[in-house]
């Protein structure tokens, strides 16, 4: 009786130890690499998935954070890149996959996906999925085709060593109640923007990284162009161009929506947008940001940063705030330096038509060419 009294007393704590360990040996991180097999246990680098895709749905049945490890290039060839993109990320519910290179890795061990050879998208994120990047590069989109696009509901989340560029389209485009944070990497080199923000139940928290030398060739905002809702906390967009017609080199704020600058660096970006009153673009510039009013208003805060350096070949150098007659918008200062910037006119501020609503409370607008501010018509 006291065996069975003894074996009764530890069965539980034995029974509930081995659940833990059984449940503890579930792999935290999955291997995919082009040399892989997907037949593999994709559990260790020797057993590596080949496919992207085999590693996505093997990491959704986990139901819980993993990460993927990637080596080398996967590319149309490697993935088959058959449907809306060449890879993708469907649905992956509340567990976070975070798909990473090895940090440090070189040559062909550097983690790339590639949309080389196809006329896709390379990375489509959709159905309520979380997406973390790290240590990996995103590039080649080409025929208009962006880099990565976020939909229906999804997070993505850009870490270290994140790099995505050349793409013949934007970066990044986020829609339909995605959510998109920047903690660090670059965007950098992409030839239709850098960051879309393309709808108004969508966001984007700039923490860190940079976003630079990106185009939008006769387009608005060249760094990041946004409808929804854009938070920047720190970070840097510097070197963006919009050209022809364009304004807004680094940001563009659009129709009903909400910037927010805490701080971060705006700078360096240009307008080379120019035509005259009666070229159909008067107004064009916003070397470093250009804020577009709605009918329901557009709002535009600064209680930091810096916005500084950037030019504009027609009106405001650092702001340019637009409005038609029906439209409205406001800006209210508090904190953060406006300097340094160059136009024809406003070169730190421009009102052009005097419609927006400005509110300075604090912050410092200062030392721009020709002048600081300007208020009404400029031409």
């Amino acid at each position: 009786m006291k065996m069975n009294l003894l074996f009764r007393t530890w069965a539980g704590p034995v029974l509930f130890l081995a659940v833990l360990f059984l449940s503890s040996c579930a792999p935290k991180s999955l291997y995919v690499g082009a040399g892989g097999n997907d037949a593999d246990t994709g559990k260790s680098e020797r057993a590596a998935f080949k496919t992207l895709t085999k590693a996505l749905e093997a990491a959704s049945k986990l139901k819980k954070d993993c990460t993927i490890v990637v080596a080398g290039v996967l590319s149309v060839e490697t993935e088959g890149g058959a449907g809306d993109s060449v890879f993708l990320a469907d649905g992956t519910g509340e567990a976070v996959i975070t798909i990473s290179g090895k940090a440090g890795a070189e040559g062909d061990r550097r983690a790339v996906l590639s949309g080389a050879g196809a006329s896709l998208p390379v990375l489509l994120i959709r159905n309520n999925a979380q997406i973390r990047l790290e240590n990996i590069e995103v590039s080649g989109a080409s025929d208009g085709n962006d880099g990565i696009v976020v939909t229906e509901g999804s997070t993505l989340t850009l870490g270290p060593g994140v790099k995505v560029s050349d793409h013949s389209g934007a970066g990044i485009v986020a829609s339909n109640n995605a959510a998109m944070v920047m903690e660090g990497g670059e965007i950098s080199g992409n030839q239709n923007r850098g960051v879309e923000i393309a709808t108004t139940d969508s966001t984007f928290v700039l923490k860190g990284g940079k976003i630079s030398n990106n185009k939008a060739p006769g387009q608005w905002g060249a760094g990041v162009h946004s409808y929804g809702a854009f938070t920047m906390e720190g970070g840097e967009i510097s070197e963006n161009l919009a050209d022809k017609t364009g304004r807004g080199g680094g940001v563009c704020v659009d129709e009903e929506s909400t910037f927010t600058l805490r701080g971060g660096k705006i700078v360096n970006n240009r307008s080379e947008g120019f035509s005259s009153r009666n070229g159909g673009v008067g107004n064009a510039g916003g070397g470093g940001v250009v804020v577009s009013g709605c009918a329901n208003g557009t709002t535009f805060i600064m209680e930091g940063g810096e916005i500084s350096g950037n030019s504009a070949e027609r009106f405001g150098g650092g702001i340019l705030f637009i409005t038609n007659e029906a439209e409205l918008g406001t800006f209210t200062m508090s904190g953060g330096t406006i300097s340094g910037n160059t136009a024809r006119g406003g070169g730190g501020v421009c009102n052009y038509g005097g419609r927006f609503t400005v509110t300075l409370s604090g912050g410092e607008i200062s030392g721009n060419t020709p002048d600081d501010i300007t208020d009404g018509w400029n031409w």
